[in-house]
């Protein structure tokens, strides 16, 4: 028996030497490179692109079986700027033969030198990438095609799960990537990248480390990643973006769901750099006026949340400073998490200009249309600086807090303008309305009629309190008895503002208390005080004193007998008042926006 197994092993041996043997002769006599132009074909005839590789090609066989190719290029469409959509200098791959027949993969090698991609949209949106693949089949093949049994159309690698991966050297170095979109004049450049995987197997986890530099900015990226058919996990991620450094660890599983979980911790990120406002006084533009407003050529398409009610999601982000739209915001803090079609945000708490902000949210897609639910809560944060860094716009001055408690229905502008309900209340505490003087607003009413010379000065209202409580029901939101105060006045405002037609129906009642000193005024002043009425849109706000209501009511009013003799007949006060109404709109009228915004 012992003879049989020798003599098997020997015959064993020399068949191998012979196949070795055999293998070496047929690499050093088979010519490949006559084969080029047929490879050149097959790979045209499966993209429908131009394909052409050049003349530096090796092959091996046995044991590892592999191809080294250079001077890869694939062509783009007629229409686009450059003459490839890919290139790649020098592509390498060796894979072990043997281990295949047992459904394991042993990779000696995978390398990808420079390569060039080009991704380009032109003006019609149509992409360079769209259209790869074989030509349709004619409807008669297709026909056959189906007529065939399962076990000829199905894919016959179906049935051949991996049973062990193992790679000794996988890299991409040196690429270059262009995307162009034409109809939005962008381009992004990603250059210097280089790509390296180390340890790859099923079992253990591979080492990854990623360096490129992004539109000018470096960026490298280092962790760990695991996987297999149920589940995937990055840990121990460091990225460092320009001079943002970001820890990171992800897990997903379930993948039909999927379910994930994440830890994001970031030191500090200016998104300005990365997505820069293309008009800075974009947030500070009024508001068209609704009945200006043409109607949509075609309904948006809904969103479809189907995906989203199916995520299973337990994820925390933690920003040391963040940047956005100029304004800074400290020791940020999101939990969120999804389950059942509900998103949820609770907290979302950050330090805001010296204040504490925070926040809960929750998104509710179990419906066709989104409901949403939000709850702020603010405590002394400095409205100025907040303001003049997020808007460039200097509206008001002091300390604020802020209650709020809102709903809406939908998802576009329109629906939540519809639908926008809640109550809430803001209170800016030693301050000034920055952009308009009320007392000298109301005041100016005996200026304009020649009772006084009109004083020149920077304008602004100074408070030691402005309270602004508010309730809102589908859009209309109520003013209910805001009021500003100083130790020399009080202005109370009532109305309405109606989001849904962007129309306003406001009055301004000011008194005097002694005289006029308030924050940082320590001048004596004295006037007659007229209600002012603000009506109209959003765009363009009507504003006048309600002089009639103030003649016509019964109220002590000092200097009221005074303004009847002084602005005569009927004729004599439309003149008069045309110039009051101008006068008082101009202190205004370029407040109002920025406050309705």
């Amino acid at each position: 028996m012992k003879t049989i197994f020798k003599w098997l092993a020997i015959i064993g041996s020399i068949l191998f030497a012979i196949v070795a043997i055999a293998a070496v002769i047929f690499l050093i006599t088979f010519d490949v490179k006559k084969y080029t132009p047929e490879i050149e074909k097959l790979v045209m005839e499966n993209t429908g692109r131009q394909f052409s590789m050049g003349d530096d090609i090796d092959l091996s066989v046995f044991p590892w079986v592999g191809v080294r190719l250079s001077d890869l290029h694939l062509g783009n469409p007629a229409g686009f700027g450059q003459k490839d959509m890919v290139s790649v200098k020098s592509f390498e791959v060796r894979l072990k033969v043997l281990p295949l027949l047992s459904k394991k993969i042993e990779v000696k090698t995978f390398v990808m030198d420079q390569p060039r991609i080009y991704l380009e949209k032109d003006k019609n949106g149509k992409a360079n990438w769209e259209g790869i693949g074989p030509k349709e089949k004619s409807a008669a093949v297709k026909k056959t095609d189906k007529t065939r049994p399962p076990s000829q159309t199905g894919s016959a690698s179906a049935g051949l799960p991996v049973k062990s991966l193992a790679v000794g050297k996988f890299a991409i170095t040196d690429g270059l990537l262009i995307y162009v979109d034409q109809a939005a004049n962008t381009r992004k450049t990603v250059t210097d990248l280089n790509l390296t995987l180390a340890n790859i197997s099923l079992e253990n986890p591979v080492d990854v480390l990623f360096k490129a530099v992004v539109d000018g900015k470096p960026v490298s990226v280092k962790m760990q990643a695991k996987g297999d058919k149920q589940s995937v996990s990055l840990s121990d991620g460091v990225a460092v973006i320009d001079d943002t450094k970001v820890l990171f660890s992800v897990a997903a599983k379930e993948f039909d769901k999927p379910d994930l979980a994440f830890d994001i911790q970031v030191d500090k990120i200016d998104i300005d750099k990365y997505f820069p406002m293309s008009d800075k006084n974009a947030a500070s533009a009024p508001s068209r006026d609704a009945s200006s407003q043409k109607p949509e050529t075609a309904a948006k398409k809904k969103t479809d949340y189907t995906p989203v009610r199916k995520l299973v999601l337990d994820g925390k982000i933690a920003i040391g400073q963040l940047k956005a739209h100029g304004a800074i915001v400290e020791n940020l803090l999101v939990n969120i998490k999804a389950r059942n079609g509900i998103i949820t945000m609770d907290p979302v708490s950050a330090d805001l200009y010296s204040g504490k902000f925070e926040s809960k949210l929750k998104l509710d897609v179990r419906k066709n249309d989104p409901e949403t639910a939000l709850t702020v809560n603010a405590q002394n944060i400095q409205a100025g600086p907040l303001l003049k860094d997020a808007m460039q716009k200097e509206l008001i001055e002091g300390t604020l807090t802020a209650d709020m408690d809102m709903t809406v229905i939908g998802e576009t502008p329109d629906m939540i303008k519809n639908t926008l309900s809640g109550k809430g209340s803001l209170l800016f505490v030693d301050g000034a309305v920055i952009g308009i003087d009320l007392a000298s607003a109301v005041r100016n009413v005996k200026v304009n009629l020649g009772l006084a010379q009109k004083m020149d000065q920077k304008p602004r209202t100074d408070f030691a309190e402005l309270k602004v409580p508010f309730t809102s029901k589908n859009g209309l939101v109520n003013l209910n008895d805001a009021n500003l105060a100083s130790p020399l006045l009080r202005v109370l405002v009532n109305g309405e503002a109606n989001l849904v037609k962007e129309s306003l129906d406001l009055r301004v009642d000011p008194k005097f208390v002694a005289t006029l000193k308030g924050q940082g005024d320590t001048k004596e002043r004295s006037g007659l005080m007229v209600p002012i009425l603000i009506t109209g849109s959003f765009a363009k706000p009507k504003i006048r004193p309600d002089l009639k209501g103030m003649l016509g009511g019964d109220a002590a009013i000092p200097g009221k007998t005074d303004l009847k003799n002084m602005i005569g007949t009927k004729e004599e006060q439309e003149k008069k008042l045309e110039s009051v109404k101008e006068d008082v709109k101009e202190q205004i009228k370029g407040l109002i926006p920025g406050l309705i915004k």
